[in-house]
């Protein structure tokens, strides 16, 4: 859900930033802060409402650590190149994604240069949280029924072009007022079963992927959760 906290620098930093490049998009002041991204909402002259996701590289030294320590980068200044890769795979997966009625739908995606520094904006549709909607309209048995076959079907559409999300969990499911829909592409990858992402959210990892992290790689936290 969207935290009621204000910021003026930011909001400003992405007016300038991004209506000169794309016009049209009024940003309201509430965001959430979602790991190392912020998330905006925002409505289009058109009267669309969407959410923007903006990622701001280089990210901090801390964070840079954080993915040395887990094998991901070989040093920290190694963290842009990676997060560029991964930004723009994310996108190139929701593009190739729009299609289907049970992915959030990207509208746009917008990559800012600004000499050292680089943002990243993912425009996308505006849906209701899953735990949101079920706290304001309860949790019927056609709900359970409806809410499993749509995300069998992003499954199905992940599928068909060979991702795997890495991240399901009820965070990432969304309601647009018809459909249940899979959200948030950020740990996803192309490949197979071989080529699984050893990390993600512990509570919702699935077994072979937290055996194998332990064993490869002892996360305190995920042999914590299976203890």
């Amino acid at each position: 859900m969207y935290n009621s906290i204000k910021s003026s620098e930011d909001i400003q930093y992405f007016l300038e930033n991004v209506n000169s490049l794309h016009d049209g998009y009024i940003i309201g002041v509430q965001y959430v802060n979602n790991g190392i991204s912020k998330i905006y909402k925002a409505v289009k002259s058109d009267g669309t409402n969407s959410v923007i996701k903006h990622l701001r590289l280089p990210i901090d030294s801390n964070r840079a650590m954080e993915l040395v320590n887990r094998g991901k980068i070989s040093t920290v200044n190694d963290s842009i190149n990676y997060y560029v890769n991964v930004m723009n795979q994310e996108i190139n997966i929701l593009s190739a994604l729009n299609s289907s009625p049970y992915i959030l739908r990207m509208y746009d995606a917008i990559q800012n240069n600004n000499g050292n520094q680089s943002d990243f904006y993912i425009i996308m549709e505006n849906a209701v949280d899953i735990n949101q909607y079920f706290a304001n309209n309860g949790f019927s048995e056609s709900d359970v029924v409806k809410l499993g076959i749509d995300i069998c079907s992003a499954l199905e559409a992940c599928k068909g072009i060979n991702v795997i999300h890495n991240d399901i969990k009820l965070s990432n499911i969304f309601y647009d007022g018809y459909n249940f829909k899979l959200g948030d592409f950020g740990s996803s990858t192309y490949g197979s079963d071989n080529n699984l992402v050893y990390f993600g959210t512990p509570n919702y990892l699935s077994p072979e992927v937290c055996f194998k992290y332990i064993i490869y790689h002892r996360n305190k936290l995920v042999v914590k959760v299976l203890q």
